[in-house]
């Protein structure tokens, strides 16, 4: 899942990859009134070999983001926990 989460937010973020390592999946910000999404997603150790996957996703547009927020969490989870975009 770790994989297939770091594959969408290369192809789906309007921004490069800040940061990316076993625990943290991070965009560079977005800059101030792009419509592009950023996204953030983090790994939580939960113990047994099992994790919890935190994902967010903004864009520095006060009026809304191409796709919204929320269309792309949506993309990203489904493609996370499936493999299908």
């Amino acid at each position: 899942m770790w994989e297939r989460a770091t594959f969408f937010v290369n192809t789906n973020s309007g921004f490069k990859l800040q940061i990316h390592n076993d625990a943290v999946i991070q965009t560079y910000s977005s800059t101030n009134g792009s419509v592009r999404l950023a996204f953030n997603i983090l790994r939580e150790p939960m113990g047994n070999g099992k994790y919890r996957i935190w994902a967010g996703a903004s864009c520095g547009n006060m009026f809304g983001c191409i796709p919204t927020a929320q269309e792309g969490m949506a993309k990203a989870k489904r493609y996370i926990r499936t493999g299908q975009k």
